[in-house]
């Protein structure tokens, strides 16, 4: 148990002898803070071995590191769970050698509940290190993303970073959320009950606006994102406009190519309780 404060970074690495295999790190009251360093994650879960947990509840971090991602979940053979984790973005992140506020890499089962990757304020992000498909090189900072892994998101809103040629040569709008890889699938899940935020994913706005959820594949490659407890995930989705005057985007649900048009409004996803 943590008591509320403030405290450094911290790495819960399955390979260090003194670490314990399945652990809890849990916010004995509300809340605790961990302070920006900069060039490292405020958070590093790896080498999580199989059948073991690693979970964390309760962080909040203030991220503005073009260094670093405010969160690294890597090379995890067991699971990795953050509960009401809350990524205050709080200043632009441009030329960043990360492409995302929280990354998940090469895990077995990840679980973001009642987490908030957000904020009111539309900063602007971009990365150094772009993702390259179908000949177009995605230079977004996004909210979080999946590379080669599997999870949940749950009653949790993500926004990705707005971008333009003002910062970075293509301008590409940054993801709410991003699933990048074949071995990558993800669940996105609201409780009707004691949520504690609607599921919303958000793109950022661009020369070429970022997606709410986004999913990097080939044509011939199976949509890897899906809605829970739902046959048909447009039944349970409401998209809302949501663009600036000047700051034109680009919508992009469970997978599809979306456009690279700068007429189509960007779009927040927003997942409605079923009745």
């Amino acid at each position: 148990m943590v008591d509320p404060g403030t405290y450094t970074n911290f790495v819960v690495d399955g390979n260090d002898p003194s670490s314990v295999s399945s652990v809890s790190i849990l916010a004995a009251s509300g809340s605790f803070t961990l302070t920006p360093v900069p060039g490292a994650p405020e958070i590093i879960v790896r080498d999580v071995p199989a059948g073991s947990v690693v979970t964390i509840i309760g962080v909040q971090i203030s991220y503005a590191d073009p260094l670093a991602p405010a969160v690294l979940v890597i090379d995890n053979a067991g699971a990795v769970r953050l509960s009401e984790l809350d990524v205050q973005r709080a200043g632009n992140v441009i030329g960043s050698t990360a492409q995302a506020c929280v990354e998940v890499q090469n895990t077995a089962t990840f679980w973001l509940i009642d987490s908030s990757i957000w904020s009111a304020t539309d900063w602007a992000g971009s990365t150094f290190n772009p993702r390259l498909a179908g000949g177009i090189s995605n230079d977004g900072f996004s909210a979080l993303q999946f590379v080669d892994s599997k999870g949940v998101v749950q009653n949790s809103r993500l926004r990705g970073y707005y971008n333009c040629n003002t910062f970075s040569p293509t301008g590409y709008g940054g993801d709410g959320l991003r699933a990048v890889g074949t071995n990558t699938s993800v669940w996105l899940l609201e409780d009707n009950v004691s949520a504690a935020f609607a599921t919303t994913c958000r793109g950022g706005d661009g020369n070429y606006g970022g997606n709410a959820v986004h999913q990097f594949r080939t044509p011939t490659d199976k949509n890897r994102i899906q809605v829970l407890n739902t046959r048909i995930p447009v039944d349970v989705m409401e998209l809302k406009a949501s663009t600036p005057a000047g700051l034109e985007g680009s919508c992009d649900v469970f997978g599809l190519a979306g456009s690279t048009s700068a007429e189509h409004p960007r779009f927040e996803i927003l997942l409605r309780q079923q009745e």
